[in-house]
């Protein structure tokens, strides 16, 4: 057995440690200041130079062993009395603007008879120039040695057209360069856990492909430095470290900050991970892309391994262009994936306007394509006042609720979730059997496409129980040990698969889809309107240039019937009824064509809109009617209080006089003869819930329920029943229509009628 397979725990050993182990607090890990921990790794020096003549402020405790001085003489001396003024020089020309770019600059140092050369890293730092020195490989590193492999490697990178292709092809080259036993690719979920997606491991080396480690491992102050440093490297985890003298910087009362820096130690935490995996030595390459840190390529060594600045620079610009290659990888994939699920979308765009945009909502949440882009159970679509869904979507007596707690973000923009319950809290229960959710906001006035996904229960293998990831054990102070002898397995409930950049992408695309499809629609219907505007004035003007050719000719029949009848005395009986019957109908004549005037003129005229009180409406129509209703003994009732509306008054009363004088006029004939006017729940036609309706109700002649429909589509001769001949009922639908209600009726034949209408 080697000494490195003697260094890592046993399975069985793990388990006892776990067992006998009592909780750590983890949470110290996450406020432990990493970058203010005051000491060096112990195989290089730091010193902090005050600049304009780089005066020494901050000396680690080593600069003895490794610059041959020691650091209470160093402190307070300008460095180039120790380097030389050139060598200074250069070291000050070397520190970049720019805190997070750090130089190598050589360093001669024969005077002090370390028997070496030293190399120096460069950055700047709490406005110092920061140099940290080590010492030179015994066999130089040589870039035209390393670039054959490297650019073998970046052109092996650039074939490879999946992320987890690109991924081996990146661990198995990094292995290859740096000599590490065990290399992994660790992709972050966002910002919570990471998963092993790729690894190339020498013999004997526990493998951690498709393992889980939780959010904890690197906890959030460690992901901001890794967005800082693209690398970092621990030489040797029981290296004990070099201090930083004096211990906080004279004025600031605390260390020096060492977030650039290539020497600075690592949390003790970290350490005792590392101890209890095995490892002793470690370098870890930040994966980014946008800005944020997509994952790390983590190396490991059972024995002590130090990479020279070179070295690290070469491994650094490798992290740079695998971060760049990735990025493109994902960028191919997402534009293949937005170019097809824009042709599809396309397709069901133009099948769906096809139908008109009436149906072109419905006909859209139908095609069951619309959940195949984003691989969703269900959908759900609200444009303006209408809605549509298509399979798996949470109750909709909830959904409202729902989607009114979760939609905060601008129009346009996709947000989801695979813990749909979770994210609603105390509303968990709308969540029905969804457990995700893909929604964009269409507009600003509460139109959205949804869509859901229901449960898919997996099992996750972590490295370690990610609700216990820390305990200490019988050997003291332990970090639980990850691998594969240690693997917990859990069953994630309550979630579905999560969504992907790319399904988040497709969304919104569809979004923009649909804003086309509505600027489009919008076009056309404003030029229809116009159109029909222009239509609307011709008929208006053609229907008063008609009625008044019309009236005139009428007045002339009306008037010579009449001085026929009065002048000819010697008229028989039936020829004077003729007289009349030529008045009477030519009256009904000048009627019809006033109320084709009125009925043309309601869809263009404004209704002037105000609180209008139905009671004093009410009050003023039994004051209009009242000679009518004595004369043909008819009671007007009123059990109620009829409140207010918001409407148009004038137009109001004229629906009221209309349908009160219709209920005189076809009163029964035989006492008591009432008419009734109230409110109460009705169902209008095709509706299914009750609204609240004002109703005129009679006990007359009743109406055939085969003519119900017809009577508001024509006008009856007054001959039988008395009152003119004008479209009332026609008149008071549109009214109530421009209101933006309904009138019907209910009436049975010798049962009385009930017109009902709603505002």
């Amino acid at each position: 057995m080697t000494d490195e397979t003697q260094s890592r725990l046993s399975a069985r050993e793990v388990a006892a440690e776990y067992a006998v182990g009592t909780v750590f607090d983890i949470t110290e890990c996450a406020r432990e200041p990493i970058h203010l921990l005051g000491s060096v790794q112990s195989h290089g020096a730091l010193l902090a130079l005050a600049e304009p003549d780089l005066t020494i402020t901050v000396a680690s405790a080593n600069t003895a062993s490794v610059l041959g001085v020691a650091p209470d003489v160093l402190l307070g001396l300008p460095v180039a009395d120790i380097l030389g003024a050139e060598q200074a020089r250069q070291l000050g020309e070397a520190a970049s603007d720019d805190d997070s770019v750090a130089a190598i600059v050589p360093v001669q140092l024969e005077q002090r008879k370390t028997g070496y050369q030293l190399e120096a890293s460069v950055h700047r730092s709490d406005g110092l120039v920061i140099c940290e020195f080590e010492r030179s490989a015994d066999q130089p590193f040589r870039f035209s040695s390393f670039y054959p492999g490297a650019r073998r490697a970046l052109l092996q990178l650039e074939g490879t057209r999946t992320v987890t292709g690109l991924s081996q092809a990146a661990v198995r080259q990094v292995r290859a360069f740096t000599g590490y036993d065990r290399v992994v690719a660790y992709r972050f979920d966002g910002d919570g856990p990471g998963e092993v997606i790729a690894e190339d491991v020498a013999p004997g080396w526990e493998p951690w492909l498709g393992l889980w480690f939780p959010a904890i491992d690197v906890p959030p102050q460690a992901r901001r430095l890794y967005l800082q440093n693209w690398i970092r490297v621990i030489a040797d985890v029981d290296d004990h470290g070099a201090a930083l003298i004096p211990p906080q910087r004279p004025g600031t009362q605390r260390p020096l900050d060492l977030s650039g820096s290539a020497l600075r130690t690592v949390s003790s935490y970290h350490l005792e991970y590392l101890r209890n995996i095995g490892v002793r030595g470690s370098m870890s390459l930040s994966l980014i892309q946008d800005g944020r840190l997509w994952g790390l390529i983590a190396c490991h060594s059972g024995m002590p391994r130090r990479l020279s600045a070179d070295q690290r620079a070469a491994c650094e610009m490798f992290g740079i262009a695998l971060s760049l290659q990735l990025n493109a990888v994902e960028d191919r994939q997402r534009a293949a994936g937005e170019a097809e699920a824009r042709r599809v979308l396309q397709q069901m765009i133009d099948a769906a306007d096809a139908v008109g945009p009436e149906r072109f909502g419905e006909h859209l949440v139908a095609d069951a394509r619309l959940c195949d882009l984003v691989g969703a159970d269900g959908v759900y679509a609200r444009f303006g006042a209408s809605w549509h869904s298509s399979g798996l979507i949470p109750d909709l007596s909830g959904l409202p609720t729902l989607l009114t707690r979760l939609t905060s973000g601008p129009v346009g923009q996709a947000w989801s979730t695979h813990r749909l319950g979770e994210e609603l809290g105390e509303l968990a229960h709308l969540a029905g059997d969804c457990a995700g959710l893909l929604l964009v906001p269409l507009s600003s006035t509460g139109d959205v496409l949804a869509w859901f996904r229901g449960e898919v229960a997996r099992t996750v293998r972590w490295a370690a129980d990610p609700e216990r990831p820390v305990v200490t054990g019988s050997r003291g102070q332990r970090l639980t040990p990850r691998g594969s002898s240690s693997v917990w397995q859990e069953t994630v409930r309550g979630q579905c698969l999560p969504w992907s950049g790319e399904e988040r992408g497709i969304a919104e695309e569809t979004y923009r889809a649909l804003r086309n499809v509505a600027v489009r629609h919008a076009t056309t219907l404003r030029a229809a309107s116009a159109e029909l505007a222009r239509s609307d004035d011709e008929l208006e003007a053609f229907a008063r240039a008609a009625s008044h050719d019309l009236k005139e000719p009428l007045r002339g029949i009306i008037n010579y019937a009449t001085l026929i009848k009065r002048d000819s005395a010697t008229l028989d009986d039936a020829t004077g009824k003729h007289l009349d019957s030529i008045r009477r109908l030519a009256s009904r004549m000048d009627d019809l064509l006033d109320s084709l005037l009125e009925y043309s003129s309601l869809g263009r005229a404004d209704l002037r809109m105000t609180s209008v009180s139905m009671d004093d409406v009410l009050d003023d129509i039994e004051e209009i009617l009242g000679a009518r209703l004595a004369s043909a003994d008819v009671q007007l009732r009123r059990p109620m209080r009829l409140g207010n509306v918001s409407g148009d008054r004038i137009r109001l009363q004229e629906v009221l006089i209309n349908l009160v004088s219709n209920a005189v006029k076809y009163a029964r004939t035989d006492p008591p003869r009432w008419v009734e006017v109230g409110y109460e729940e009705a169902v209008p036609p095709d509706a299914e819930q009750p609204l609240r309706a004002f109703y005129v109700r009679d006990n007359g002649i009743g109406i055939r329920a085969e003519q119900q429909e017809a009577i508001f589509r024509r006008v009856h001769a007054p001959s039988a029943r008395g009152g003119g001949a004008r479209a009332g009922l026609t008149i008071s639908r549109r009214i109530v229509e421009r209101h933006g209600g309904q009138l019907w009726v209910r009436s049975a034949l010798g049962q009385g009628t009930t017109f009902y209408f709603t505002l």
